[in-house]
């Protein structure tokens, strides 16, 4: 029974708000401020008390895009690692994963495009516990990522597993409620609210 409630856990902290490759709308903001990186911690309240753990890590090239992202779970230990190269127009052309469950071996990950060469999807040859089989990317008509869906394989189908969608209120820099920027228009405190529309926790995010 423990184990499964950690695997839970493990789940719960880090495949929500990972975010990965959707980093590099804002790319143009971390070359600006010169952002070499970036720590995502999550502040929840349990009966009073705050309970906070590192989610993730992002690291940036010169040009503000991401170059490897780091998920955690308890204890600001490292789950699993995603690195990422591009080609000379700035386009993800490849990337690979390390994981814990897989003894941190690196594998390339399969990268599916359209018609027009738009990164679609990108898929993990073999089945990796606490990591997703295939990641979808829905973008709108600026080409900005709008959505990200991550589904399991399982019976021989993808099963949807969770999504997340992206607000462009993140990159204006414009406060709200739920977005708070610091004075440089970079994201430093999120607000996420639970099925009822009540707050649940919050994201506080480093800048180095």
């Amino acid at each position: 029974m423990k184990l499964l409630v950690f695997s839970f856990l493990v789940c719960l902290h880090v495949s929500v708000y990972s975010q990965g490759l959707q980093l590099n709308s804002y790319a143009s903001d971390f070359k600006k401020n010169n952002v070499h990186s970036r720590f995502c911690k999550e502040i929840r309240l349990v009966n009073g008390t705050a309970d906070s753990i590192y989610i993730s890590k992002g690291e940036f090239n010169e040009e503000g895009l991401i170059t490897k992202f780091t998920a955690f779970f308890a204890g600001k230990r490292r789950l699993f690692e995603e690195r990422f190269e591009y080609n000379s127009s700035k386009w993800p052309v490849k990337s690979y994963v390390s994981h814990a469950f897989h003894q941190w071996e690196e594998l390339e990950l399969q990268h599916v495009y359209d018609e027009k060469g738009t990164l679609t999807a990108r898929v993990c040859p073999i089945e990796i516990r606490n990591f997703w089989t295939k990641e979808e990317y829905i973008y709108d008509s600026s080409g900005r990522m709008i959505k990200c869906i991550r589904y399991h394989h399982q019976d021989g189908a993808y099963h949807s597993q969770e999504s997340e969608e992206y607000s462009a209120t993140i990159h204006s820099g414009e406060n709200t409620p739920t977005y708070i920027h610091d004075h440089r228009g970079l994201l430093v405190n999120q607000q996420i609210h639970g099925g009822d529309g009540t707050s649940k926790s919050f994201l506080f995010f480093e800048y180095q």
